[in-house]
């Protein structure tokens, strides 16, 4: 999660991708929770989204939506993942 909503999916890969980097393997459910854990402190959001207005729209998180839901980083997440070697682009940090 970065400057946009992302689903899931797109989390999984994301995260999935920067463990591997570090040569570790992570699953759906521990992405899952660490997700849970990360909208719990503050770091994230979670939303429905909507072709109509409002087209997003802030909820409470719950694991039976999960694949219904996205995601977007808080300010304070962002402020915490500065400064993070892998969360940074060849441009410039990731997260904006």
């Amino acid at each position: 999660m970065s400057d946009d909503y992302e689903n899931f999916e797109i989390v999984f890969e994301q995260t999935e991708r920067l463990a591997g980097l570090k040569g570790m393997n992570v699953t759906e459910s521990e992405v899952a929770e660490a997700l849970s854990r990360a909208i719990g402190e503050g770091y994230a959001e979670a939303y429905l989204l909507s072709p109509q207005i409002p087209h997003g729209r802030k909820v409470e998180y719950s694991p039976d939506q999960l694949h219904e839901l996205w995601f977007y980083v808080t300010p304070r997440g962002k402020s915490a993942a500065k400064g993070i070697p892998e969360l940074e682009g060849a441009s410039g940090p990731v997260l904006e």
